[in-house]
């Protein structure tokens, strides 16, 4: 089901806007997929023509959860401060993680104290 489970989640960030995450998701996928040998087969357990129904399902439970509705901001490449949301520090410190790898143990020491209202050492 893993095929099934990407290309819905890709379709809902191509909803959300972020068509460049969606797409990458589903080369990597791809990529993995080809490496393994896995073909996309749901053994008769899903059908196109469902999709309609499973979709608006999914949107329904959505609604029904209530889930945190991430802002631009969060996803955005703005260094987080301290007015800005959880997310966004979460975001950025995986950015810093993958393209700042040697200064991110000092960058997360100063982004947690900064977050807990500490001063930074």
């Amino acid at each position: 089901m893993t095929w099934l489970r990407v290309r819905l989640l890709a379709r809902r960030a191509r909803e959300l806007g972020c068509e460049t995450a969606a797409d990458a998701v589903e080369q990597q996928w791809a990529t993995i997929a080809a490496a393994l040998g896995v073909v996309e087969d749901y053994y008769g357990f899903y059908e196109e023509e469902f999709l309609p129904v499973i979709w608006q399902t999914l949107n329904d439970m959505l609604v029904e959860a209530e889930p945190y509705r991430f802002t631009r901001r969060d996803v955005g490449e703005e260094e987080w401060i301290v007015d800005s949301t959880p997310v966004h520090l979460l975001n950025r410190a995986w950015h810093q993680l993958k393209n700042h790898p040697d200064e991110y143990s000092s960058w997360e020491r100063r982004a947690v104290a900064i977050f807990c209202d500490h001063p930074s050492e």
